[in-house]
This record gives structure tokens, sequence and C-alpha cells, in this order.
């Protein structure tokens, strides 16, 4: 039979130079195959995951949000990628996949966007934001607990590729990867790491599954199964495409040929990956294992909800936005308004009072800040120049800064204009500096165009 319940591992374009596969292709097949659940577990990105999303509710069936993490541990010894599978099992999770993701893109380790140990505490460990919201997966033959298990035969690939590399004291595997595993499974929570079992042929995977067995038996791990999917059809195209993928990693491109494990990186149905892991594993664990795959894409449960999602403001001095866009306004009215009276504060206030009551302030601190900014940084002729002279960030994107080297050098520039749309009537963004030019109370421009308690769209 065709038939797959879930694929947890699973590879599309987004994948740079690994897999042809577009999403398209890839929720057809699972489609025909009358799967119900299906992750997207791209290297490194969680790029695609929205259109993925459309793509398989549209087909009836549940998307689970991913990626396959690279991993370097500092005290691996040498330099090595580990893989590991993140899913988020809820929004919460989602978020925490996508802090991580964002930020081991700015540490990109010859050119793969890296976590580290600190990365992953920060996102995914007891008290953080994804703790008990994401579940793991040992991933593959690279995967963390298989990095240990097969530390000997890594380190003697890369003592070979550098031989005048320093020598590394290499520990007992067994002991060293039964540590890892505990670590993981603190890290994440003890029922949400998974020991992933895959085998596609390759000679160090039927070395390494079963010593995965034995620690996950040994620390109570529970199974998963999985191919490591990456293109949606067992076809000589698809095999052929996929090579050709591969060999554009390099500086040079490179073909090196189609061996039988590349033929076995499909989408596979559950009677293809059980036949599979029963060459290498007993049928008691190859059928716990199985159950795994179901568990696991019954516990993923992440919908896209569509809210509105705004950052918040935090401004030097630490006021809260409400605190500083008052304070904003009332520094800007003996400028503005000598002539400043009671009826004029009332007004104030009762627009105020509007914007805070709607949660607006935040986004108009921000938008304050840029505007303030881009005046500032008007005045220059290029983003060069300010950066030559200027030399740091601190001092770049810092206006007063620009402000006084442009005011001691009677700098001009293009500047910014008035202001644009109902903004135009709002007395609260004219005293912060966001219109200018216009005086709404001069002109009797109405504020509750721009925002009011029945307006329910973003003020523009």
């Amino acid at each position: 039979m065709s038939e797959i319940y879930a694929s947890l591992h699973t590879h599309t374009e987004e994948s740079v130079n690994d897999s042809p596969c577009s999403l398209k292709e890839l929720v057809e097949r699972a489609k025909e195959m009358d799967c119900k659940a299906l992750a997207l577990t791209n290297h490194g990105t969680m790029v695609g995951i929205y259109e993925f999303y459309k793509l398989c509710k549209a087909n009836n069936i549940k998307p689970i949000i991913g990626t396959e993490a690279y991993v370097m541990d500092e005290d691996y010894g040498f330099p090595f990628r580990a893989h590991l599978i993140l899913l988020a099992m809820d929004n919460e999770g989602y978020h925490a996949i996508a802090h991580a993701v964002s930020e081991s893109n700015g540490n990109l380790v010859k050119g793969f966007p890296c976590m580290t140990k600190k990365m992953l505490k920060k996102w995914f460990g007891k008290g953080s934001e994804g703790h008990g919201h994401v579940i793991a997966t040992s991933a593959c033959v690279q995967g963390v607990i298989a990095a240990e298990v097969l530390k000997s035969t890594y380190y003697s690939n890369y003592k070979a590729k550098n031989p005048l590399s320093a020598d590394i004291e290499l520990k007992d595997e067994f002991t060293t990867a039964c540590n890892v595993a505990i670590d993981y499974q603190n890290l994440f929570g003890k029922d949400n790491f998974y020991m992933e079992l895959q085998y596609h042929g390759i000679e160090i995977e039927a070395k390494a599954m079963p010593v995965l067995v034995e620690i996950a038996n040994k620390l109570d791990i529970p199974l998963c199964a999985s191919n490591d999917s990456h293109y949606a059809r067992n076809s000589e195209e698809d095999v052929l495409r996929r090579n050709i993928t591969t060999g554009l990693r390099y500086d040079k491109a490179v073909w090196r040929g189609i061996e039988q494990s590349d033929r076995e990186l499909y989408l596979k149905s559950d009677d293809e990956l059980k036949s599979a892991l029963l060459e290498i594993l007993p049928e008691v664990v190859v059928n716990s294992a199985m159950l795994g795959i179901r568990d696991i894409a019954d516990r993923c449960n992440w919908e896209d909800v569509k809210e509105e999602h705004y950052p918040k403001y935090i401004s030097n001095s630490g006021r809260n936005a409400e605190e500083y866009l008052e304070a904003l306004c009332r520094a800007n009215i003996p400028r503005l308004y000598p002539d400043w009276d009671d009826e004029k504060e009332a007004e104030f206030l009762r627009q105020f009072n509007v914007i805070k009551t709607m949660g607006f302030c935040d986004y108009l601190c921000i938008v304050a800040d840029y505007i303030e900014y881009g005046k500032a940084a008007g005045r220059f002729n290029s983003p060069e120049e300010i950066k030559e002279i200027f030399k740091t960030p601190d001092k770049i994107f810092d206006a007063k800064v620009l402000n006084a080297y442009a005011d001691k050098h009677n700098l001009i520039g293009l500047g910014v204009g008035p202001g644009r749309g109902s903004a135009a009537g709002s007395l609260v963004c004219y005293l912060a500096g966001i219109t200018t030019s216009i005086d709404p109370l001069k002109f009797g421009l109405l504020p509750e165009r721009f925002l009011n308690p029945d307006r329910v769209s973003m003020p523009n």
C-alpha cells in the first residue's frame, strides 16, 4: 500500500542545494498517499512555511511547522554541524523556533546558519518561551546523538581532510552519547525529545541506529521513525534532479554519481518505511518507532491565527510607550503652541486617551522615531557618507548625533515631507513630529478620521 500517516522529516527546495522538490510537488504527492500530517523541516530556515500551510490546509493535510537545525557544539572537539529536528506543538513553540532560526542566521559558519547550545537553552530550555511547546528529534545519521555514536568515524574523515589539525582524545562514545541525550531530554522536557530512526541503505546508519535504540531504552526516550525525504516520488527523474542539485554545493559543479542510498530519499509510505527499518532493527522496535510518528503528529497542532501583532517601543529612558509619547508631545508644545490653554489641553488629552485606549502608543512612538531619524539622515548626501563620518552603529542611528553634526556644518539635505492622509488631523501626531507644517487645530481638521473607537483598521 502507498498510504502514509505522517512524514516528520521532509525537505523542499528551500533546503538550498539539497532538495529540488517544490512545496506543490510535495503536498500533491502527500495527498495522493492519503497523508494525514506533513512536516516541513528545511535546513536552517523556515522560509515557505505560509505557502506550505495553505497548501496543506487546501488538501486536508495537517501542516506541521519546523526546521532541521544545524548545531555546532564547542565541546565536540572539532568542527561538526550536527542536525536536530524541531517541530512546533503550538503557537508558543512556533515563535520559539522562529526566534532560534533567526538568531542562528546571524551565526553563519561557512555559510550555514548554526545554533549553539547557548541559543538552544535560550529558546527551548526551562523557563524559556519554547520549553514544553516544541518536540525535538535526534534527526539523521548526522544528528546530535548519532554524531557522538559515530564520532571516531567523523573524526577520521575530518583528520584526513585536515592532517595538520590538533589531535583530540576520543572518549567512550556510548557514554558520551548517553550524556548528550540526557542533556537534550532536560532541555526540551523528558516527553518532548524523541530518538529518530532511519535507514536508507547507508553502512554507518546500520551501525548507528541499533546503538540509538540501546540509548533510548536505557534512558526511556520515545522512538520515532522517518525517511529523510528530499524529493516527492520514487522516480529516476527525481533522483537525477536531486543529484544535480547537490552537485551545485561546491565552488565548481561536481557530479558524484548516483548511489543506491540516493534512491531512498523520497516520500515513503508507511509500509516502505517499516520494511526499510526491519532490515537493521527488530520488529518490536520498528513498531514502536512507527507509533511514535502518530504520537508526534497528533501532538503538533499549530494554527496560523489571524491577529494583529505590533512591536513594543522601548525608550532609552526606560519609560513605557504611553509615558514617552505624552512626554514627547508636551516637549513640543511651547514651540508649536505658545498660546496653549485649557481648551487645547482638553483636546490633547481626549485624543491621547483614544490612542492609549486603543493600544497604538507603541505604534506612534515607532513611527515618530523613524521619522525623526529620516529627517536627520536626510540632511546627508548618502548612507555611505553617514557611515564614513560616524563609524559606529550607536552614532550612525542616533538622530541627535546626526542633527548636531548637520547643524555644525550647515547641512540642509532633502528632508522629510509634512505627512499625508488622515494623520494630518491628529494633534498627537502633530506634536510628536509625525506630521509637520499642517496645524490640525488651526485648520479644524478632524482627528476621528485618523483614529476613533469605532475604527477597526490600522491608522494610516
